[in-house]
């Protein structure tokens, strides 16, 4: 499993010293819980879609096969009726038999861009976020919201910066591969045999999965609301919404 760090205070030269220098990734437990983010209590389903309701979002599929390709145009509130529609079909035995990349996934939105500042406030009446990246390395942070149907994945990728992910509603299935061992995965069985979470009847768990049987070292980890996942620059991640999951990230990078 991922390192877990308990600390009620994360202080920017630990961080540094411990974790971002190292190249480490690690789960902060108490860092958006300790610093009372507002969107931990405040950002449901109904919250969210009172306030942005009607505005037009892009929706996109994680099949990497090129972003206008994968995009599906819809008003936000839509995107939550969509939610409720698979919950639906599926209680009632109608499984929707999607594979997982093709399930729509609202990543990427710029949500603290939005007009009504209400939505900035519960995100930004903490700072932490931005004050553990190093000014002299990230000279600029990007922030933007995920918003996942159940199942919905990113598949194995690398970030273009370090990335600090928190959950604020649901949970996340998350998987990572070093750098150092980037060599040794077999993209093309991952491309094709997907990975199943909780050994459910969907593909193959990762610990016998035929794209990390070369891999050393496989680190994993489950990130449940209001803790954070320092994801360090050059790491591999493959990312599973457990369940409906609401979350952000923090993106610092050198421009």
């Amino acid at each position: 499993e991922i390192e877990r760090n308990n600390s009620s205070k994360i202080e920017s030269d630990l961080f540094y010293n411990q974790y971002l220098n190292k190249r480490k990734p690690v789960v902060f437990n108490k860092l958006a819980k300790d610093g009372n983010w507002d969107a931990l209590k405040k950002w449901t389903p109904e919250y969210l879609c009172s306030i942005i309701g009607n505005e037009e979002v892009d929706v996109n599929k994680c099949s990497f096969i090129g972003y206008n390709k994968d995009l599906i145009k819809m008003k936000f509130n839509e995107y939550f009726l969509l939610n409720e529609k698979l919950k639906n079909n599926n209680s009632k035995g109608k499984l929707i038999q999607n594979k997982k990349k093709d399930i729509p996934y609202l990543r990427n939105y710029e949500m603290y861009d939005f007009k009504d500042e209400k939505i900035n406030q519960d995100f930004f009446n903490d700072t932490k976020g931005e004050l553990l990246f190093n000014k002299e390395i990230h000279d600029t942070v990007i922030k933007r919201t995920f918003i996942g149907i159940k199942n919905s994945i990113t598949q194995l990728h690398i970030d273009t910066a370090d990335n600090l992910v928190t959950v604020i509603n649901g949970s996340k299935y998350i998987i990572m591969i070093s750098p150092s061992e980037e060599s040794l995965l077999n993209y093309e069985k991952l491309k094709t045999i997907e990975i199943s979470f909780n050994n459910e009847n969907d593909g193959v768990p990762v610990e016998n999965h035929p794209g990390f049987e070369s891999v050393n070292n496989i680190y994993y980890t489950i990130l449940n609301s209001g803790e954070s996942l320092f994801i360090p620059n050059g790491w591999l991640h493959y990312v599973q919404n457990i369940d409906f999951t609401i979350s952000t990230s923090c993106w610092g990078k050198k421009l």
